[in-house]
């Protein structure tokens, strides 16, 4: 994870707009312990230096999973002081009212507002004075104040089939970041009218999601990718038709030359069609629908470490 860090810093920043009005940076949790069969090995000083990572990596929320609870809830309250982004609906003390890390955050962009919600999976033992709460009747509170038009994103480390019955309860969850922790990573599914994702325990790969908001409960496709991959074939085969239509000037073969012409150019108006038909969609969908595009970037050696990054991990391990 330390020096996988340091390589998807690198690529967050590659990546990103770098514009507070567009980008978002978020965690559905289960990020800052290793585990060994199900068993924590716990070193809070590593922990102590994700954190510190990810404040530097500008992310917003980090929802609070069973295995970010290994070193306890001290070590928890402790880095919360210091990095004020973790997120969880239902952990509460005996000796307060209120959660105590933040239910939900709040993020403001261009034309829209983003609810950021974290649930915790209660399968992780609390200490004396700390419990879970009902996170369903907190959810259906804390969604109810929420008006229509506000995008929710759900953080949750509940398993799997659990986020399925919470999109299935409240249609107001727009988009569900699941870390499951006996989960592998599953790309974005549209499920009723909700997105959800599961992201792999310190998985080897980034997950990038580009999400141009429409109207609430209904998600999209982009075509993007492959309007972009059909105008590749278009320009390669125009490529091809010039150079059989050179050869049949020079050639006395001119019928098997004219028969490979007239093949190549109905490639080209079928692709140019499925290219129309593609374009079309897109614009039908723009405002109508949520439209997502996912793309996952494999972090390897190939990807150089982020010099800032690094120096926070080497120092963290020392």
């Amino acid at each position: 994870m330390l020096g996988g860090l340091s390589r998807i810093s690198t690529v967050l920043n590659n990546n990103r707009t770098h514009s507070p009005a567009s980008d978002i940076f978020i965690s559905p949790g289960n990020v800052l312990f290793d585990t060994d069969r199900g068993k924590y090995r716990v070193s809070t000083s590593k922990a102590e230096s994700i954190l510190l990572s990810l404040q530097q990596m500008n992310i917003q929320a980090l929802a609070v999973g069973p295995y970010d609870l290994a070193a306890g809830m001290d070590f928890l309250i402790r880095a919360n002081a210091f990095f004020p982004h973790l997120l969880s609906l239902n952990i509460y003390s005996t000796t307060k009212t209120n959660s105590v890390f933040k239910p939900s955050i709040d993020i403001n962009l261009d034309r829209i507002t983003i609810k950021v919600i974290g649930i915790t999976d209660p399968s992780a033992p609390l200490e004396p004075g700390f419990y879970y709460s009902d996170y369903n009747l907190l959810l259906s509170n804390l969604l109810d104040e929420t008006p229509q038009s506000v995008f929710v994103i759900l953080l949750s480390s509940l398993p799997v089939e659990k986020n399925f019955k919470l999109l299935d309860t409240y249609p107001k969850i727009d988009l569900l970041l699941s870390s499951d922790k006996d989960r592998y990573a599953i790309g974005p599914t549209i499920y009723n009218h909700s997105l959800i994702s599961q992201s792999a325990n310190r998985g080897r790969y980034v997950d990038l999601l580009q999400i141009q908001p429409g109207k609430k409960n209904q998600w999209a496709t982009s075509n993007n990718g492959m309007v972009e991959t059909v105008k590749r074939d278009i320009a390669n085969l125009k490529q091809e038709l010039k150079k059989a239509e050179n050869k049949n000037k020079e050639t006395t073969k001119l019928q098997d030359d004219t028969k490979d012409i007239q093949q190549i150019k109905k490639r080209i108006q079928r692709y140019e069609d499925e290219l129309l038909q593609l374009t079309t969609a897109d614009k039908a969908n723009q405002g109508n629908t949520h439209i997502f595009e996912y793309t996952q970037i494999l972090v390897d050696d190939s990807i150089p470490n982020h010099q800032a990054i690094e120096k926070i991990l080497i120092g963290g391990q020392q």
